[in-house]
């Protein structure tokens, strides 16, 4: 994240603040890099309710492993994302999971949730193992780079965004519903129709020296589609720039604050395991507490519903961006960031007394449980470089070089009591003892990582371009034996387009690229290469005392080296006449993971952690874009992606393969990923319309309602979005443009086979309609 984040902030004019981008090492325009841009006008044609889904339908690359677990959920945030496929087995306390920058700050959870399709100006999805490498210690697992909007030119311009959606449960994976008079529909049971509104107000203006936007947005409690379930979200941001002469300054602060609540009846896929022939009833026509499923007594799903438990949690986050850049003459140029972000997460989870869950408990201090589980971020980061630009008739040089750092620190605790009288007093302090079934437990971590780097750029009669990067960290994350890790990347581009000899052919644009690089990702914790230790009762009684004392919780290992990515891509772009290709072919090859050692005996462990193992990924990544007709009233523009990831593993040590290798770690390894998207952008006048399918073939995907580590092969199509808009221009004396915008999402799929998808929460179809005024 060294040059691509240093610049970042400030790759614009001061006079066009729309135009700041998330640029390439070096400033290499995006034209000549393998990276994917998407802007804010084709975020929202391929989705209304959520970023997520619309970024993986724009680009198949993004893949969304998590997403069938977590269902439809409107402020749904990715636990486990990946680009380009995953690029190691998920061992050790730190999972696979793509870096995502905003606005060139490390975001986590509490952050993305508050992130709306009318905040963002662009998301670029790295893929270019150049740009890949200035990422250090964060890249391997991905990178998503996503720039929000700044200020507008011009006088004070307000504006207001409605967007108000309408969510129906998908029961499709699940089969039929239950028929006949006695029959329970189970499924049905807990469902709604949910219903959302989210509301956002934008007042920005400025000229070439100030520029400011105040942003304000809520959505207050909306209804999910599972009876109970409720989310919202609150925001305020505050953005200033300055220009004097050669400096200019600008700062971003936001706080935001977010909230759902689980809905009472549990998981969704929990109730597809009940027969329709069992009824919620007992004979006397009251709910029964307790039902059987599988030849097992288990609480009955409405029943708890009925009861006063809930499941809430609460995300608020502040952050702060401060920037500056200072033009020293006409080649030097001095810029730099300083960031902050705090984050506090609380759930509360209750347990009402007369749950079925305490049938066995007769002793009232002993039913009923309230646990709180809170975490809590505290991150500076920031950064400086200076710059070298030089340009004559022959060519341009641009050198950099520059440091960053990052300090952060993480604290979680978990606690709770047992033992309350009623429904009423559902608080920890109205608990009568601590739960002993569920031990308190507290967690820190921190991580204090240097980064420097130095690049270099020439561009040779606008034709060739090389690029060079070093980057070198010193991190926290690592053994002290091994606290640097150096990375590398290299870039050539031939802009073919403009050789003599190509004059007056039907190329408006041939480009060739090819770059390779190394990044890596620490995919363990400070415990795997220091000693820890933990309390140890170990219920011995020798004369009249405890044996009390303390032990290692495993062999630690001080060699243990970062999981390291290799990766070299091609890239061929066209353009003929309104076509517009971009193929990008690509090999990935992933050393020193995390794995496993045996110990001798003598040790007094059987293991300790260790590197080894290789995977490859190999495939390309497809574009294509066509303009079929563009007059004053009629615009069209047929769009396709594609991509084809083939996972392999190839070395794989055997201690590990035997002992820890289990199908559920090798679910989403070896295998193909397919995946296509095909959509039409169109105007007729004031009207618009889009449509867009995805396509998705892959021969391992995880069956979440069968044993741990079930995959099956599947295909599926669907049509995810269709959208109708109007453009009811200016009215005199009420406002200057507004647009009224329907969309439609997740209408029809087909599927291969019956997979259930939805475990936690449903899958939705979703219609939203919003508004957009400008005053």
């Amino acid at each position: 994240m060294l040059l691509p984040l240093l610049l970042l902030l400030f790759s614009g004019s001061a006079s066009t603040p729309q135009a700041t981008k998330c640029p390439s090492v070096a400033t290499v325009d995006s034209t000549a890099t393998a990276d994917r841009l998407l802007t804010a006008g084709e975020l929202a044609r391929a989705g209304r309710s959520n970023v997520w889904d619309a970024l993986s339908l724009l680009d198949p690359s993004i893949l969304l492993s998590d997403r069938a677990l977590q269902g439809g959920r409107t402020l749904y945030v990715p636990q486990a994302m990946s680009v380009g496929d995953v690029s190691r087995w998920a061992t050790g306390s730190r999972q696979p999971h793509a870096l995502v920058m905003v606005d060139g700050q490390r975001a986590d959870v509490a952050t993305l949730r508050q992130l709306g399709l009318a905040d963002i100006d662009h998301i670029r999805v790295v893929h270019d193992p150049l740009r890949l490498a200035s990422y250090g210690l964060n890249g391997a697992d991905g990178v998503v780079e996503v720039v929000t909007r700044k200020h507008t030119l011009g006088d004070i311009q307000v504006s207001y965004l409605l967007d108000t959606g309408l969510d129906f449960a998908n029961r499709q994976t699940y089969g039929k519903a239950a028929r006949g008079s006695s029959a329970t529909d189970w499924l049905r049971l807990p469902l709604q129709t949910g219903f959302r509104h989210r509301h956002q107000v934008n007042v920005s203006g400025g000229d070439r020296y100030v520029g400011y936007l105040f942003s304000a947005t809520l959505q207050p409690e909306s209804r999910g589609v599972m009876v109970g379930s409720k989310e919202g979200i609150s925001k305020l941001r505050s953005f200033v720039s300055y220009a004097h002469k050669q400096l200019r300054l600008q700062n971003d602060i936001a706080f935001s604050q977010s909230f759902d609540r689980q809905s009472p009846y549990g998981a969704f896929a929990d109730l597809a395991r009940i027969a329709p022939s069992t009824s919620p009833h007992d004979a006397s026509g009251a709910l029964a507490p307790t039902i059987a499923v599988d030849n097992r007594q288990v609480p009955n799903p409405v029943y708890e519903a009925s009861l006063g438990s809930f499941d809430k949690s609460k995300y608020t986050s502040l952050t702060d961006r401060f920037g500056f850049r200072l033009d020293l003459n006409g080649h030097f140029m001095l810029q730099g960031d300083f960031n902050y972000l705090r984050t506090m997460a609380r759930r509360d989870i209750f347990l009402s007394p007369n749950s079925a869950h305490f049938a066995a408990n007769a002793d009232m201090r002993a039913r009923g449980t309230y646990h709180i589980l809170r975490d809590n971020h505290t991150r500076y980061e920031g950064g400086a470089s200076l710059s070298y630009r030089q340009s004559n008739a022959v060519g341009q040089l641009h050198a950099s070089a520059g440091v960053r750092f990052f300090d952060g620190k993480a604290t979680g605790e978990t606690y709770g009591g047992r033992g309350i009288l009623s429904d009423r007093m559902s608080y920890v302090s109205f608990t009568q003892a601590y739960d002993t079934l569920r031990s308190p437990s507290a967690s820190r971590a921190f991580e204090r990582t240097l980064q420097g780097f130095v690049a270099l750029d020439y561009l040779f009669r606008h034709k060739y371009r090389l690029t060079l990067i070093t980057n070198v960290n010193h991190s926290s994350l690592l053994p002290s034996r091994h606290r640097d890790a150096a990375y590398y990347g290299a870039a050539f581009h031939w802009d073919v387009a403009r050789e003599g000899w190509m004059r007056g052919s039907i190329f408006d644009r041939l480009a060739l690229r090819f770059s390779m690089g190394t990044t890596g990702v620490v995919p363990f914790t400070d415990r795997y290469f220091s000693a820890s230790y933990r309390n140890d009762i170990h219920n011995e009684y020798i004369y009249n005392y405890y044996q009390i004392g303390a032990r290692l919780q495993g062999m630690p290992n001080e060699d243990l080296k970062p999981t390291r990515l290799s990766s070299c891509q091609m890239t061929v772009d066209i353009a003929i006449r309104g076509f517009l290709v971009r193929l990008d072919l690509f090999h990935k090859r992933t050393s020193d993971l995390l794995v496993y050692a045996r110990l001798p005996y003598y040790e007094g462990f059987s293991h300790q952690p260790d590197n080894g193992g290789t995977l490859s990924n190999t495939g390309y990544l497809l574009s294509l874009s066509k303009s079929l007709g563009r007059t004053d009233n009629l615009q069209a523009t047929l769009r396709f992606a594609s991509s084809l990831y083939i996972n392999k593993v190839k070395a794989l040590p055997d201690y590990f393969k035997t002992n820890f290798y289990t199908p559920a770690l090798s679910a989403l390894l070896d295998r193909h990923v397919f995946a296509n998207s095909l959509g039409l952008d169109s105007r007729l006048g004031r009207y618009t319309c889009a449509l867009t399918l995805h396509g998705l073939m892959t021969d391992k995907t995880p069956d979440h309602t069968a044993a741990e580590g079930t995959v099956r092969r599947i295909g599926r199509l669907d049509l995810r979005t269709l959208q109708v808009g109007y453009d009811l221009g200016a009215v005199k004396h009420w406002f200057h443009k507004a647009d009224l915008t329907v969309t439609a999402e997740n209408l029809l799929s087909w599927r291969s086979r019956r997979l259930p998808a939805g475990i936690h929460y449903p899958e939705v179809r979703s219609v939203v309609a919003s508004v957009h005024v400008v005053f």
